[in-house]
């Protein structure tokens, strides 16, 4: 197969070209290859590990399906040639599978409009068609309209066990306004029995709760990907505003459950579900919170780390929570408009086990490949040697205008002050900002220990240390008011029996137990104190929240040296 490198945007979208990738690096967990990435999710892995990517391209007054290869899993892609002429203009994203007679069927988006144009589902539409191959792929069926309506992105179909294809939708109810209580979307799936000559529609009409006061598009339910488990279940998993994703389950791929807030805490994107050959299965979502409004005023956010989890093989326990991709941009003023950050991913197997998932927007798509083994760790640690790359350590301020609010870096790398050759964590308050703040993600655990060595320099304000299930922004007052355990830490205070003294290194120890919704204080070895959750937690504890207890300027702060967790999922 002749390899090149694809250079016009049509095809490949230049990913985190010029900016340093950032994600967990705990031994191979995550390895992004040199590649360029891409936009959609119509690659489709061949039984030979082959990759086959389809995807429209306008031609004149018609379009062309564009068919490209890679052998090396995603890293080169061969030239690209036409498979197939679509008719006219209009036609958009496209979700792709392989089904069970080697043939590919793709679900593609084509806009059209009528009358004036304006409003989703009354003069604007984005219709899915369907097309598929025959003859080895060697050739394609007309395309033919499955739905006519308005959707977002085709996120996913899959074929089951049993020959059916099953194909979701997110659906624009025309004239709804984007308010409570369910906002104007629904989703809705699609199912065939012969292999995609025909589908029919389900008749549920899947909805998630609409907040008038979120920060975001009161959109509905949305974007949805499913998965067949090995027991036949088959879970669907949407986009939502209710700051979960929502769930829904069917036997059979027709008949659904009323859609409830899933265990996955996550901010307005999209999920991706993968099964693996041992089936478990993979998720990867933004399991992160948006930001609160500022002075009535919406904020971007919510998409500022990608994260994986690993289910067992029947979907009951779910294992990592553990962020996979970071935005290499986080710590920098953002751009004024577009959407931007580690959302809408695709997911692909690998010949080796590992998934290769590919995602991003606004100039930071990336493809990473992450090892399954790795979810599954129970220990992590961090001493800052490698710098900050574990860490999200960013800050807001000023006005929010049009969906956009400044950022700069906050906490950061400071030398040691008993090994100058050494770095650690610096978080205080140098002005009148709000106070720094940091977080660190590490594998979810039930039960758990995790160790903060930390010091007081005099004239501290003081710190405190906390533990939650999700990600909030660093210095985002609703992460604090929302962590399982925030344990304040200030000179002359004690904690735990413990009194805090400047300029000495304490080390502070919580040992949780999510049973319990308890966690055990120590400092130095010292005698435990009990804490109650101050909220529950579904999945365990997967991130170490540290923050400024200042409320005015305070240049001293509070020094991290490395920190320390292992955990349990009985």
């Amino acid at each position: 197969m002749q390899r090149i490198t694809l250079i016009f945007t049509a095809l490949l979208l230049l990913g985190t070209r010029g900016f340093a990738l950032s994600a967990a690096r705990d031994g191979a967990g995550v390895e992004f290859p040199e590649a360029k990435s891409w936009a959609g999710r119509s690659t489709v892995v061949m039984p030979s590990g082959l990759w086959h990517r389809y995807l429209t391209q306008a031609d004149g007054d018609d379009t062309k399906l564009v068919h490209i290869e890679s052998d090396d899993e995603g890293v080169s892609w061969s030239e690209p040639y036409a498979a197939a002429r679509l008719p006219g203009k209009g036609w958009g994203g496209s979700a792709a599978i392989l089904d069970r007679r080697g043939e590919i069927q793709m679900f593609i988006t084509r806009g059209r409009t009528e009358g004036d144009g304006k409003g989703p589902a009354v003069g604007r539409f984005i219709d899915v068609w369907h097309i598929r191959s025959a003859d080895a792929r060697s050739k394609w069926e007309e395309p033919k309209r499955i739905f006519e309506g308005y959707t977002g992105a085709i996120s996913q179909a899959i074929q089951m066990r049993n020959g059916r294809i099953v194909v979701p939708i997110g659906s624009w109810v025309g004239g709804r306004e984007r308010a409570a209580p369910y906002g104007p979307s629904e989703v809705i799936t699609y199912h065939s029995d012969d292999d995609g000559a025909t589908f029919t529609q389900s008749a549920a009409r899947l909805v998630s709760p609409v907040d008038d006061n979120y920060n975001g598009d009161k959109v509905g339910a949305c974007e949805p990907a499913v998965v067949e488990f090995a027991t036949g279940k088959l879970l669907l998993l949407m986009r939502t505003q209710a700051g979960y994703l929502y769930e829904s389950t069917s036997t059979d791929g027709e008949n659904w459950t009323t859609a409830v807030p899933s265990r996955f805490f996550a901010s307005t994107g999209p999920p991706s579900l993968i099964r693996l050959r041992d089936d478990r299965v993979l998720l990867t979502w933004n399991s992160c919170a948006m930001p609160p409004k500022v002075d009535g005023q919406g904020v971007y956010g919510g998409r500022d780390a990608l994260h994986a989890a690993i289910s067992d093989s029947s979907g009951e326990r779910w294992f990592g929570f553990r962020e996979v991709y970071r935005d290499p941009t986080r710590n920098l003023e953002p751009p004024k408009r577009g959407d931007r950050g580690t959302a809408y991913p695709e997911s692909m197997l690998m010949r080796d086990g590992r998934v290769a998932v590919i995602s991003g927007q606004g100039g930071r798509r990336a493809l990473m490949y992450i090892d399954p083994a790795w979810l599954m760790e129970t220990a992590s640690a961090d001493d800052f040697s490698a710098g900050l790359e574990g860490w999200s350590v960013y800050k807001s301020f000023g006005p929010a205008e049009r969906w956009w609010r400044n950022r700069t870096q906050g906490a950061e790398l400071a030398a040691h002050p008993d090994a100058p050759t050494k770095k650690v964590l610096r978080i205080r308050k140098p002005d009148e900002k709000s106070a720094d703040g940091a977080t660190w993600n590490f594998p979810n655990g039930e039960r758990g220990s995790l160790s903060v060595r930390l010091q007081l320099p005099a004239g501290s304000s003081g710190g405190s240390v906390g533990l939650i299930d999700c990600m909030y922004d660093p210095c985002d007052d609703q992460g604090e008011a929302a962590t399982m355990v925030r344990i304040p830490v200030k000179i002359g205070a004690p904690v735990a029996g413990t009194t805090i003294t400047a300029d000495r290194w304490h080390t502070v120890k919580l040992d949780w137990d999510t049973a319990s919704q308890s966690c055990a204080i120590s400092v130095d070895g010292g005698t435990a104190e009990p804490v109650a959750f101050s909220n529950p937690t579904q999945n365990g504890l997967s991130y170490l929240r540290l923050r400024s207890l200042a409320d005015t300027i305070d240049t001293s702060g509070m020094l991290i040296e490395r920190v320390d967790v292992t955990v349990t999922n009985p």
